[in-house]
């Protein structure tokens, strides 16, 4: 019902070389967002270093991001029909609760664009905001074929600049030694 405002997407290409190494050549990123107006074109690169211009590139989009979930509009005022609808609700259109002096409604609205969504309870509404870690906002990455290839490329590249990227996280698909090389998540703690 709620999703998150923004997903990267992502893949790496690569060559084989003549001694079987795997050596990315390029990548593609593109930004989706559910504000049409914040959706960005495919970003694409070739070339040297493309671990480095990948992360670069990262950690732009993350700025970027941050910088317009940072945006706390005030709520825009709502029609008589959108108000007389609020206050007929007597249930949290989240969790279906019934609202309580506890539990209070609430209008629920978008801090980027200050339009109104739902009236929810207070406790859903405060679960629905967008999460942050040291202050930076939660983006999730989906990469092609990262479980058990491109996510290689990137914790390599991360061991190699440890100081750069203080601390990660690999969920792997499976505990068995064998099985360690297939991941089903890498999260980033410190960018």
């Amino acid at each position: 019902m709620f999703p998150v405002p923004f997903v990267l997407y992502a893949d790496f290409e690569s060559y084989l070389t003549s001694s079987g190494k795997h050596i990315p050549s390029g990548f593609c990123c593109l930004r989706v967002s559910k504000f049409p107006e914040h959706n960005h074109k495919i970003v694409t690169y070739s070339g040297d270093n493309v671990l480095q211009k990948f992360l670069e590139h990262i950690k732009n989009e993350q700025n970027t991001i941050n910088k317009i979930l940072s945006t706390n509009r005030p709520m825009n005022f709502l029609t008589d029909e959108k108000t007389k609808a609020h206050d007929a609700a007597t249930t949290c259109l989240t969790c279906g609760n019934k609202f309580t002096t506890s539990n209070v409604k609430v209008r629920h609205h978008c801090h980027i664009t200050g339009q109104y969504i739902v009236p929810i309870c207070n406790k859903c509404n405060l679960q629905l905001k967008n999460r942050k870690y040291n202050d930076k906002y939660f983006i999730p990455l989906f990469m092609h074929n990262a479980r058990s290839y491109d996510s290689h490329f990137i914790i390599k590249n991360f061991h190699e600049q440890k100081p750069k990227y203080r601390s990660y996280l690999l969920i792997p698909k499976s505990f068995w030694p064998s099985k360690l090389t297939a991941y089903y998540s890498l999260i980033v703690f410190s960018f």
